[in-house]
């Protein structure tokens, strides 16, 4: 509740913020609405930092070399760890690619808007490292339209949580989830 307690704070902030603006836009002043606002009342509610902060957990040089050499994770896990060390992306950008994702011929990897934050297409580059650990992952495949098909259904990905999951039983990383 402190989080949500923090977001509703911060829309609140931003409507006053606007309704300002509103007020003391210039292409506004023929407008007959105006909000009678001369100051933010949200000013004066403190942001409670403690109940969210952005993640600042980095792996060392050392840790990505332990991790890229795993020998507990599954093959098919351990390429989707790689894939996520090579594009730095979130977990369910790669977890939840499908192969019509992939042009290989122009080597790049086109994310819909669909499956991306700030849902923009992102085109990745498919580097010759990359290519090789998508050209691993085909036997893992089946027939599923996506590269990380759940163990007994090939029409929907691994579960999101599942890579996090396994990356957590590796004992040498610490305090480090995709």
């Amino acid at each position: 509740s402190e989080v949500e307690a923090n977001r509703v704070r911060s829309y609140l902030h931003r409507m006053f913020v606007l309704g300002i603006h509103h007020d003391h836009d210039p292409k506004m002043m023929g407008n007959k609405f105006t909000f009678n606002l001369s100051t933010n009342p949200v000013d004066a509610v403190p942001k409670n930092h403690a109940a969210e902060s952005i993640g600042d957990r980095a792996l060392s040089f050392a840790e990505i070399k332990l991790l890229w050499n795993d020998t507990t994770l599954s093959p098919r896990f351990l390429i989707a760890v790689k894939l996520l060390v090579l594009y730095g992306g979130r977990s369910s950008e790669v977890i939840e690619a499908t192969k019509e994702e992939l042009d290989f011929n122009s080597m790049v990897w086109a994310l819909p808007p669909v499956r991306t934050k700030n849902k923009k297409w992102l085109l990745l580059p498919i580097t010759p490292m990359a290519k090789q650990l998508f050209d691993e992952l085909w036997p893992y495949i089946r027939n599923s339209p996506f590269l990380f098909p759940a163990r007994y259904r090939d029409d929907k990905p691994i579960n999101e949580t599942s890579l996090g999951h396994a990356i957590s039983k590796i004992t040498c990383i610490d305090r480090f989830i995709p």
